[in-house]
Protein backbone atom coordinates (compact mmCIF):
# COMPACT_ATOMS: atom_id res chain seq x y z
CA UNK A 1 0.00 0.00 0.00
CA UNK A 2 1.19 3.36 -1.09
CA UNK A 3 0.42 7.21 0.28
CA UNK A 4 -0.66 7.85 -3.69
CA UNK A 5 -3.93 10.02 -4.47
CA UNK A 6 -6.23 10.03 -7.12
CA UNK A 7 -4.58 11.43 -10.37
CA UNK A 8 -7.62 13.63 -10.87
CA UNK A 9 -7.51 17.35 -10.15
CA UNK A 10 -10.90 17.35 -8.48
CA UNK A 11 -10.28 14.04 -5.70
CA UNK A 12 -7.43 13.68 -3.22
CA UNK A 13 -8.43 10.11 -2.12
CA UNK A 14 -6.12 6.92 -1.85
CA UNK A 15 -5.11 4.88 -4.07
CA UNK A 16 -3.13 1.71 -4.30
CA UNK A 17 -0.86 2.54 -6.18
CA UNK A 18 0.58 5.82 -8.16
CA UNK A 19 -1.78 6.70 -11.37
CA UNK A 20 -4.58 4.47 -10.29
CA UNK A 21 -7.97 6.33 -9.85
CA UNK A 22 -9.38 6.00 -7.11
CA UNK A 23 -12.07 3.21 -6.20
CA UNK A 24 -14.97 5.85 -6.80
CA UNK A 25 -13.55 7.80 -9.84
CA UNK A 26 -12.97 3.92 -11.46
CA UNK A 27 -16.20 2.93 -11.06
CA UNK A 28 -17.06 6.65 -12.52
CA UNK A 29 -15.04 5.64 -15.41
CA UNK A 30 -16.46 2.06 -16.17
CA UNK A 31 -20.03 3.21 -16.05
CA UNK A 32 -18.44 5.94 -18.84
CA UNK A 33 -19.09 8.36 -16.99
CA UNK A 34 -18.10 12.39 -16.31
CA UNK A 35 -15.90 12.67 -13.59
CA UNK A 36 -17.32 14.63 -10.93
CA UNK A 37 -15.56 15.03 -7.31
CA UNK A 38 -17.08 12.29 -4.94
CA UNK A 39 -19.17 13.14 -1.66
CA UNK A 40 -18.55 11.27 1.53
CA UNK A 41 -22.07 9.78 2.56
CA UNK A 42 -22.87 10.88 6.60
CA UNK A 43 -22.54 8.81 8.85
CA UNK A 44 -25.57 9.68 10.68
CA UNK A 45 -29.07 7.79 9.10
CA UNK A 46 -31.19 10.55 9.81
CA UNK A 47 -28.91 13.17 7.49
CA UNK A 48 -28.53 10.29 4.89
CA UNK A 49 -32.63 9.85 4.70
CA UNK A 50 -33.70 13.35 4.77
CA UNK A 51 -30.75 13.63 1.58
CA UNK A 52 -33.42 11.68 -0.44
CA UNK A 53 -36.32 13.53 -0.06
CA UNK A 54 -37.88 16.36 -2.42
CA UNK A 55 -39.93 18.55 -0.51
CA UNK A 56 -40.20 21.15 -2.88
CA UNK A 57 -44.35 20.52 -3.67
CA UNK A 58 -46.92 19.15 -1.08
CA UNK A 59 -45.95 15.76 -1.34
CA UNK A 60 -42.83 15.25 -0.09
CA UNK A 61 -41.47 12.39 -2.58
CA UNK A 62 -38.35 9.81 -1.84
CA UNK A 63 -35.98 9.97 -4.95
CA UNK A 64 -33.77 6.42 -3.81
CA UNK A 65 -34.85 2.78 -4.30
CA UNK A 66 -38.92 1.74 -4.30
CA UNK A 67 -40.44 -1.66 -4.01
CA UNK A 68 -42.53 -2.79 -7.27
CA UNK A 69 -45.61 -0.82 -5.64
CA UNK A 70 -43.79 2.62 -5.93
CA UNK A 71 -43.12 2.39 -1.62
CA UNK A 72 -39.38 4.19 -0.80
CA UNK A 73 -36.78 2.09 0.45
CA UNK A 74 -34.32 2.85 2.95
CA UNK A 75 -31.33 0.81 3.91
CA UNK A 76 -29.58 1.16 7.35
CA UNK A 77 -25.93 -0.60 9.03
CA UNK A 78 -26.13 -1.52 12.19
CA UNK A 79 -22.24 0.01 12.94
CA UNK A 80 -21.20 -2.99 15.43
CA UNK A 81 -23.13 -5.93 13.15
CA UNK A 82 -22.58 -4.54 9.75
CA UNK A 83 -26.13 -5.80 9.10
CA UNK A 84 -27.87 -4.23 6.88
CA UNK A 85 -31.92 -3.32 7.77
CA UNK A 86 -34.53 -2.56 5.33
CA UNK A 87 -37.33 0.42 6.56
CA UNK A 88 -39.87 1.79 4.14
CA UNK A 89 -39.82 5.17 3.99
CA UNK A 90 -42.61 6.68 5.00
CA UNK A 91 -43.06 4.48 8.06
CA UNK A 92 -39.44 5.54 8.98
CA UNK A 93 -39.74 9.04 8.04
CA UNK A 94 -43.63 9.82 10.31
CA UNK A 95 -41.10 7.49 13.09
CA UNK A 96 -38.42 10.37 12.99
CA UNK A 97 -41.18 12.95 12.80
CA UNK A 98 -43.74 11.98 15.14
CA UNK A 99 -42.82 9.00 17.06
CA UNK A 100 -43.48 5.49 16.97
CA UNK A 101 -45.79 3.79 14.88
CA UNK A 102 -48.13 1.78 17.53
CA UNK A 103 -47.74 -2.00 16.69
CA UNK A 104 -49.77 -3.84 14.26
CA UNK A 105 -51.10 -0.06 12.79
CA UNK A 106 -50.61 0.54 8.73
CA UNK A 107 -49.97 4.31 7.30
CA UNK A 108 -52.40 5.45 5.17
CA UNK A 109 -50.93 7.53 2.46
CA UNK A 110 -54.28 10.28 2.28
CA UNK A 111 -52.48 11.49 -0.80
CA UNK A 112 -52.64 8.49 -2.40
CA UNK A 113 -48.73 8.90 -3.74
CA UNK A 114 -47.02 6.03 -2.42
CA UNK A 115 -43.84 7.85 -2.76
CA UNK A 116 -44.55 10.39 -0.43
CA UNK A 117 -42.69 10.92 2.69
CA UNK A 118 -44.51 14.00 3.96
CA UNK A 119 -45.84 13.06 7.59
CA UNK A 120 -48.77 15.15 7.71
CA UNK A 121 -49.94 12.89 4.95
CA UNK A 122 -50.03 9.74 6.91
CA UNK A 123 -52.10 8.39 9.42
CA UNK A 124 -51.73 5.42 11.41
CA UNK A 125 -54.77 2.87 10.31
CA UNK A 126 -56.03 -0.53 10.89
CA UNK A 127 -55.43 -2.65 7.77
CA UNK A 128 -59.14 -2.36 7.19
CA UNK A 129 -59.47 1.30 7.45
CA UNK A 130 -56.32 1.68 5.13
CA UNK A 131 -57.88 -0.55 2.47
CA UNK A 132 -61.33 1.96 2.96
CA UNK A 133 -59.15 4.36 1.57
CA UNK A 134 -57.93 3.11 -1.20
CA UNK A 135 -58.05 5.14 -5.07
CA UNK A 136 -60.52 3.84 -7.61
CA UNK A 137 -60.99 -0.13 -8.73
CA UNK A 138 -58.86 -2.82 -8.41
CA UNK A 139 -55.93 -3.43 -11.40
CA UNK A 140 -57.92 -5.92 -12.53
CA UNK A 141 -61.68 -4.36 -12.53
CA UNK A 142 -64.10 -4.85 -16.06
CA UNK A 143 -66.17 -2.06 -14.84
CA UNK A 144 -63.61 0.36 -13.45
CA UNK A 145 -65.71 1.04 -10.82
CA UNK A 146 -64.82 -0.02 -7.42
CA UNK A 147 -67.22 -2.53 -5.71
CA UNK A 148 -69.15 -3.02 -9.25
CA UNK A 149 -68.91 -6.50 -11.57
CA UNK A 150 -70.81 -7.64 -14.33
CA UNK A 151 -72.61 -10.76 -14.11
CA UNK A 152 -72.75 -12.75 -17.23
CA UNK A 153 -75.08 -15.32 -15.77
CA UNK A 154 -78.32 -12.68 -14.51
CA UNK A 155 -77.01 -9.68 -17.27
CA UNK A 156 -76.53 -7.52 -14.76
CA UNK A 157 -74.15 -5.03 -12.62
CA UNK A 158 -73.57 -6.30 -9.30
CA UNK A 159 -72.53 -3.69 -6.29
CA UNK A 160 -71.23 -5.39 -3.26
CA UNK A 161 -69.44 -4.20 -0.03
CA UNK A 162 -67.37 -6.17 2.49
CA UNK A 163 -67.34 -4.64 5.62
CA UNK A 164 -65.19 -6.58 9.01
CA UNK A 165 -65.19 -9.91 5.88
CA UNK A 166 -69.20 -9.73 5.85
CA UNK A 167 -70.69 -8.94 2.79
CA UNK A 168 -72.76 -5.96 4.56
CA UNK A 169 -74.43 -4.49 1.00
CA UNK A 170 -75.06 -6.49 -2.44
CA UNK A 171 -77.40 -5.74 -4.94
CA UNK A 172 -77.95 -6.13 -9.07
CA UNK A 173 -78.73 -2.94 -11.71
CA UNK A 174 -79.72 -2.71 -15.20
CA UNK A 175 -76.77 0.08 -15.64
CA UNK A 176 -73.63 0.60 -14.23
CA UNK A 177 -74.54 4.32 -13.51
CA UNK A 178 -77.22 2.94 -10.96
CA UNK A 179 -74.72 0.55 -9.19
CA UNK A 180 -71.89 2.81 -8.87
CA UNK A 181 -74.50 5.23 -7.15
CA UNK A 182 -75.53 2.53 -4.78
CA UNK A 183 -72.12 1.40 -4.28
CA UNK A 184 -70.90 4.71 -3.17
CA UNK A 185 -73.57 5.04 -0.68
CA UNK A 186 -73.21 1.62 1.10
CA UNK A 187 -69.45 2.70 1.35
CA UNK A 188 -70.42 5.68 2.95
CA UNK A 189 -72.50 4.20 5.30
CA UNK A 190 -70.29 1.80 6.33
CA UNK A 191 -66.90 2.93 5.96
CA UNK A 192 -64.81 5.63 7.51
CA UNK A 193 -61.68 6.13 6.17
CA UNK A 194 -63.13 6.77 2.22
CA UNK A 195 -61.56 9.54 1.62
CA UNK A 196 -62.00 9.70 -1.77
CA UNK A 197 -65.89 9.08 -1.40
CA UNK A 198 -66.54 12.02 0.38
CA UNK A 199 -64.88 14.51 -1.81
Amino acid sequence: MTDSTCPLDICDRPTNRPGKLCPGHQTQKQRHQEFRPLTIPSPDPEVRFWAKVDKSGDCWIWTAAKNQLGYGLFCEQNPITKKNTMHKAHRLAYELTLGPIEAGKHLDHMCHVPSCVNPAHLRPTSNKENMENRAGANANSKTGVRGVHYSKRIHRFVAQVKHNNVSVYSANFLTLEDAAEAVLKARLEYFTHNDLDRV
